[in-house]
C-alpha cells in the first residue's frame, strides 16, 4: 500500500476499519475536532456536476494504492437535496421506495445491498451502505472522456445515527473493469429542488444487517449544522 501527500509518521499504514472511520474521523469532524491527520478531505461527491472522475483528479496525492488496479480515496461530503432522489422521482423511474439512489454528475450512486447497522453494545453509533455509481447520461461524460476510460468506481459511505446529511466516504476507482451504464430517466438525473424536511426523510434505513462492536458506549444523536 502506498502513500503520498499525507501527513503519517514514518513507518505507518492508513487502514482504518470501519468503526475507525465513524469514530475518529466523522464524529470528531462534525464537532468540529481536531482530527488524527490530514487523509480524509472535504469534496462535493454528490449533485450536479459531480462526476468522480472529475472531483477525485487521478493526480491528487490523497489516493492509496489497494491493488495493481485499484485506488482508494477517503472524502468527506454533505448530502444535498440536490443529489437525492425524492419520492416521486423513484415511482417514476421504478426505483424502489427503499433503494437509496444519489445523484451525481452524470449518473447516480446506488445502493447495491442492505444497509449494515454499526453498534457498540446494544446502541447503534452510525450506519455504512455499500454503492456503485453508474452512469445514466454518456453525453455528460465530460470532454475527451469516453466509456472506456472512467474505470468502474464504487463506494462505502458512513453516517452516524442522526445525521445522514453530512458522510464520510471510502471510494474505490478499479482501472481494471469497465463503469456501468444504467437507464434512468432523464427528469431524475437532471432535476433539483430546494431542500425541504421531507427531502430529509428520503433516505431510508434497511435492517438486513448489523455490524457489532464489545464495549458498550451511548453516542448522542448530532445536531444539524445547516
Amino acid at each position: 500500500m502506498h502513500h503520498q501527500g499525507i501527513n503519517l509518521q514514518h513507518g505507518c499504514i492508513f487502514t482504518p476499519n470501519d468503526q475507525d472511520l465513524l469514530e475518529h474521523y466523522l464524529k470528531p469532524k462534525i464537532y468540529g475536532q481536531k482530527l488524527p491527520c490530514n487523509i480524509v478531505k472535504d469534496k462535493m461527491i454528490y449533485g450536479p456536476g459531480a462526476n468522480p472522475w472529475h472531483v477525485l483528479d487521478a493526480s491528487s496525492t490523497q489516493w492509496i494504492s489497494s491493488g495493481k488496479f485499484e485506488k482508494t480515496v477517503y472524502v468527506f461530503t454533505r448530502v444535498t437535496s440536490q443529489a437525492v432522489l425524492k419520492a416521486s422521482e423513484k415511482k417514476s423511474c421504478g426505483v424502489g421506495r427503499k433503494q437509496c439512489v444519489k445523484k451525481a454528475g452524470c449518473g447516480t450512486w446506488r445502493k447495491k445491498i442492505g444497509c449494515n447497522k454499526m453498534k457498540k453494545g446494544d446502541t447503534i453509533i452510525g450506519f455504512k451502505r455499500q454503492l456503485v455509481f453508474e452512469i445514466n447520461d454518456a453525453s455528460k461524460l465530460g470532454d475527451g472522456i469516453g466509456l472506456d476510460n472512467v474505470g468502474f468506481w464504487k463506494m462505502d459511505e458512513y453516517c452516524l445515527c442522526g445525521n445522514d446529511d453530512f458522510v464520510l466516504c471510502r471510494i474505490t476507482l478499479d482501472t481494471s473493469k469497465n463503469a456501468k451504464v444504467v437507464s434512468l430517466c432523464p427528469k431524475a438525473v437532471s432535476s433539483c429542488s430546494r431542500k425541504t424536511e421531507e427531502d430529509r426523510k428520503i433516505i431510508s434505513i434497511d435492517d438486513s444487517a448489523e455490524v457489532s462492536y464489545d464495549d458498550s458506549t451511548e453516542v448522542k444523536n448530532l445536531r444539524d449544522e445547516d
